[in-house]
């Protein structure tokens, strides 16, 4: 009840990526303004700012680490396992344990693929090695477009991108306000400080794995399938928007057709 209270609250408000990026650089660069300078009226002004970007972080990021919460529990009560292992001799999942192993990824022994209702999307689950597909996705993509998305998805398995995320999403925050530690910073600031920075390697690491899978996906169905999937999951008006994860499919068509040059 409390996190649909919550999301209920931020649900009207709509704040664009690059101005959350910008939050947090206020919030970073203000911290160290507040303890780094003589003059008190830029120490208060810039401690102002800071607590203000704080709490504008909470929540504009808030929302999309609670969504993820919530929707993990929900995931699984919705993911057909038997359903996957019945069509994987007769259709695409077949080739798909084929390329697993040509490629040298350890997948789930027994459950290596599962089907999602009510799903438009799939993902790799690195802690079980297992793939899973939106029912609605295999209906409507042709072979070659869903052989693009297991690329896609197995080089996030192959490459550890959930692990890379974690190391580099641990290690900068804690880096970022050690100059502030000197300065007898309180905690409110070093945690600001903190996540904000967190936020900002979080998004980085997460568009840099897209790019990367993508690259996955071209190589093994070829580019021309891998750009056409990015085309059909998203419609023509939303290919400039981007998210807390993935970058514009503008950006990623762009990068893929960069790397094939």
């Amino acid at each position: 009840m409390f996190a649909i209270a919550v999301e209920r609250l931020l649900a009207p408000i709509r704040v664009g990526i690059r101005s959350r990026l910008l939050i947090c650089l206020i919030a970073i660069a203000s911290a160290y303004s507040s303890y780094f300078t003589s003059n008190p009226y830029i120490r208060l002004a810039s401690l102002i700012a800071c607590l203000v970007a704080a709490e504008l972080m909470i929540m504009l990021w808030g929302r999309f680490f609670l969504n993820n919460f919530v929707q993990v529990f929900a995931w699984k009560k919705a993911i057909s396992w038997e359903e996957a292992t019945l069509w994987e001799e007769t259709s695409v999942f077949a080739k798909f344990r084929k390329i697993a192993l040509e490629k040298g990824v350890k997948l789930h022994s027994k459950k290596p693929f599962g089907i999602q209702k009510n799903l438009d999307n799939a993902y790799a689950n690195f802690i079980t090695r297992q793939i899973v597909f939106g029912d609605r996705l295999i209906k409507r993509l042709p072979e070659d477009e869903l052989l693009a998305l297991f690329g896609h998805e197995l080089t996030h398995l192959k490459e550890g991108h959930n692990v890379k995320l974690a190391i580099w999403a641990s290690v900068i925050p804690m880096l970022v306000p050690i100059p502030l530690l000197f300065t007898l910073a309180p905690s409110v600031v070093l945690n600001t400080v903190s996540a904000a920075a967190f936020f900002m390697t979080f998004l980085f690491v997460s568009w840099r794995n897209e790019y990367c899978a993508d690259r996955g996906g071209a190589a093994v169905a070829g580019s021309r399938a891998m750009s056409s999937l990015l085309k059909h999951l998203v419609p023509r008006k939303q290919r400039k928007r981007e998210s807390e994860t993935h970058p514009s499919v503008s950006s990623r068509l762009l990068k893929l057709s960069k790397s094939q040059l």
